[in-house]
């Protein structure tokens, strides 16, 4: 999607009004203020499955979120903020607090809330749909609302980079609607991990799992692919890999092939001058017949039947 807004596109005077109208579009309703027409700031986006991706730049300012605003418009969302440069303050219910660098923060679309720019700053948004969240929603406790707590240096060593490349992808638009839904899932599961019982062992699993499936998206075309190669190189034993894929619910060898699938569909989708029987192949099945069945049992339709229309 790249560019949403930039105040730098509209004469000075227009600034406040064009930046407050631009935010209830882009995020929702607010009361706005900011401290002359000099105000600079710059949004950019996109969308990675269900989470929307905001990349945020601007002079101080502060931001209103009234219950008129809510009722007026509520996505019934989370926003979770990961700041990059500058400081900001956060408050809601009652509550207060200052991130910075490296800090991650949080407010609740539901709730009325304010948001304070202290100094030019730069961050990252997430809108988090709560639906989507499920279980991991508890991470957002209302009783500490703003900054996420215990659990944070092995979160932000994880989440930080993660993060940055879903903006970087939601600015290019570089992942397909299969490769977005995997990549939300991925956060997700940092998220679940974040404040699971189980302390450290169980938060680092959930870490490593995420790294696993990461290298295996980097490694689809790899027929050597599975478990054994993967133990290798995460220096774990195979054992291991089949118990951190069988606790979320599914094996290594399904996942992989799931993923597999999954590209073989975007390709049939966009590369009409390729044979299904080459798509096969490159999904790991050795003839087209086998990969038909597949293909089915997971779509729902044949390979030929999501070719595009001449």
């Amino acid at each position: 999607m790249g560019v949403l807004l930039d105040t730098r596109s509209v004469p000075p005077a227009q600034r406040l009004d064009y930046w407050s109208r631009g935010i209830a579009q882009y995020f929702f309703p607010i009361d706005f203020g900011a401290a002359s027409e000099t105000f600079n700031a710059r949004l950019t986006g996109g969308q990675v499955g269900p989470i929307t991706v905001r990349s945020l730049r601007a002079m101080p300012h502060r931001v209103l979120r009234t219950r008129d605003d809510v009722k007026q418009a509520d996505p019934d969302s989370i926003l979770l903020y990961m700041m990059r440069e500058g400081t900001c303050d956060l408050q809601q219910d009652g509550h207060s607090c200052v991130i910075g660098p490296g800090d991650f923060g949080w407010h609740d679309s539901s709730r009325p809330s304010a948001f304070t720019a202290i100094t030019s700053f730069e961050m990252l948004v997430l809108s988090l749909p709560k639906g989507f969240l499920g279980p991991a929603l508890k991470v957002f406790d209302p009783e500490e609302p703003g900054r996420l707590t215990g659990g944070t240096a092995s979160f932000a060593r994880l989440a930080s980079p993660f993060i940055s490349g879903l903006a970087y992808a939601a600015d290019s638009e570089g992942l397909s609607a299969s490769e977005g839904q995997v990549a939300a899932e991925m956060l997700l599961t940092m998220l679940k991990a974040y404040e699971e019982p189980g302390g450290t062992e169980s938060f680092h699993s959930r870490e490593l799992l995420t790294q696993i499936q990461h290298y295996i998206l980097l490694n689809l075309d790899n027929e050597e692919l599975g478990p054994v190669q993967i133990a290798r190189a995460h220096f774990v034993s195979t054992r291991y890999v089949h118990k951190l894929f069988s606790a979320s619910g599914t094996s290594a060898a399904a996942w992989i092939r799931a993923r597999r699938l999954e590209r073989a569909r975007r390709d049939l989708e966009t590369a009409a001058t390729e044979s299904v029987a080459a798509v096969a192949v490159r999904a790991g099945y050795r003839d087209a017949a086998s990969f038909s069945r597949a293909f089915r049992s997971a779509f729902g339709v044949s390979p030929r039947e999501v070719r595009p229309r001449a």
